[in-house]
């Protein structure tokens, strides 16, 4: 007799004769279809979840359209409001027109050491 191990993800050891070991009982087969059954469905529940997640955040992203406009729309309030830039946007009067002037100076020489 000679230990034999059933399969690799169990550390248990039979006492089996020589022959034992070499015949194919089908064990790790089942083993690891059962496995991949496990991963499959915790693979399925996860994509639900990332696909609800996903359809929360896009709602609350038009929710948060719809009272960015209304403030925008607001002749109180308008897109140059506090209001607006308190809610992490721009204000209009704060915005750079995006005009540059290129200067013909050339930059400094890096200095030497």
């Amino acid at each position: 007799m000679r230990a034999c191990s059933v399969s690799r993800s169990t550390s248990i050891q039979f006492a089996l004769s020589t022959d034992d070991c070499d015949r194919d009982t089908g064990y790790e087969a089942a083993t690891q279809d059962a496995l991949d059954a496990e991963t499959a469905i915790a693979e399925a529940a996860l994509e639900n979840k990332r696909v609800t997640r996903d359809e929360k955040v896009a709602a609350v992203a038009a929710k948060t359209a719809l009272v960015t406009n209304g403030v925008i729309g607001n002749p109180a309030y308008g897109p140059d409001s506090d209001l607006y830039g308190a809610m992490g946007y721009v204000r209009k009067s704060q915005r750079q027109s995006g005009l540059t002037q290129k200067s013909n100076v050339p930059p400094p020489p890096p200095p030497t050491h």
